[in-house]
């Protein structure tokens, strides 16, 4: 690997209004991260469609045939079979919502894919995540349509089959009871252990939970640990595999009513550690549910605090965070280099 010095001027770009009630995930065929939905500075609901190339650090909005109706939701994740970015149910304006839609990047299509079998109710603050040792997408937890009921049901989706199945967990052996009915602080999938992590979250009185599950396909398991991150960091935060470090990284968290939600932890099979970021976090403070992964790095976009909202994406390699700075125009670089900026900062190429 070849570190070169490079000159970096400033472009006029468009990009995403603020990160709220996004969501995004990689497109491996694209190499780009696909954003759907959130809301506006005027807290209404969109239904834009973007795309986030790491390389060029651009952001491109699209215009997708065939678009669902505007909405925030929970998690958008990448299906290798269909090759699209899948997401269930969210919330507009007025209501609740449901329904299975996937994105085609190289169509530049939405698809409304009416799985058949046992699909989830109308659901808002669920999270789902991409299990690839098992083809499906795993989906938990989150609100009904009346606001007043929390669930712990887990369905998965097979893409191949298109059919949704509500799974009955097992609860007896090496399983335990099922977690409690909770929108979900975050979930994430695990690429070494094979199991889908879920942490903390809130229930229906909105007590926030300071624990950590793992699913592997079959049943639930509770995952002990000496240390844990602050109780606030497990609600209204984001995870994710960083594959240089094997392990699950959380970042972000509540802001209210304290702040201390701007450190950064990872999970393996031994438990929670706090990292320690060699240079730069990102500031200030925020909630954080947007994360996703190139395959080496962890991607966060935007979060909020009490005070503003946030545009920005940030990228951590295990070691240290870095905001990746759209707009940028590089001179005198090459595929496969570092890029070192006057700050010191190592903005990373694609390979």
């Amino acid at each position: 690997m070849t570190t070169v010095q490079t000159t970096i001027s400033y472009q006029n770009e468009r990009r995403p209004q603020i990160g709220v009630g996004q969501v995004w995930a990689y497109d491996p065929v694209i190499r780009k991260f696909v954003a759907f939905g959130g809301i506006d500075n005027s807290v209404s609901v969109l239904g834009e469609t973007w795309e986030f190339d790491p390389f060029t650090r651009i952001w491109i909005q699209k215009d997708p045939l065939t678009p669902p109706s505007d909405r925030q939701t929970e998690s958008l994740t990448y299906d290798p079979v269909l090759k699209q970015s899948i997401f269930f149910g969210g919330v507009d304006d007025v209501a609740v919502l449901e329904g299975t839609f996937g994105y085609d990047s190289a169509a530049v299509k939405w698809n409304d894919l009416q799985p058949t079998g046992t699909p989830p109710p109308k659901l808002f603050f669920h999270r789902m995540v991409y299990d690839s040792s098992r083809a499906r997408h795993v989906l938990f937890g989150g609100f009904d349509e009346t606001f007043m009921v929390v669930f712990n049901d887990l369905y998965e989706l097979d893409t191949a089959l298109n059919t949704w199945t509500l799974r009955v967990p097992q609860t007896t052996g090496i399983y335990e009871a099922l977690p409690i009915a909770r929108t979900p602080g975050a979930m994430a999938f695990d690429e070494k252990r094979k199991l889908t992590i879920m942490i903390g979250g809130s229930d229906v009185n909105i007590v926030r939970q300071r624990d950590t599950w793992l699913w592997d396909g079959t049943g639930w398991r509770q995952q002990q640990s000496t240390i844990l991150p602050p109780i606030q960091q497990m609600s209204q935060c984001t995870l994710a595999y960083v594959p240089v470090l094997q392990k699950i990284v959380l970042f972000g968290g509540e802001v209210f009513p304290t702040q201390d939600n701007d450190r950064t932890w990872a999970l393996d099979e031994n438990g929670w550690q706090e990292i320690f970021p060699i240079d730069f976090l990102p500031n200030p403070e925020r909630t954080q549910r947007n994360s996703a992964s190139d395959g080496r790095r962890m991607f966060v976009f935007g979060g909020a605090n009490t005070v503003t909202s946030f545009n920005e994406v940030w990228a951590f390699d295990g070691f240290n965070w870095n905001e990746v700075r759209s707009g940028f125009e590089f001179n005198n670089t090459q595929i496969g280099t570092d890029i070192v900026i006057s700050s010191g900062a190592r903005l990373f190429n694609q390979p």
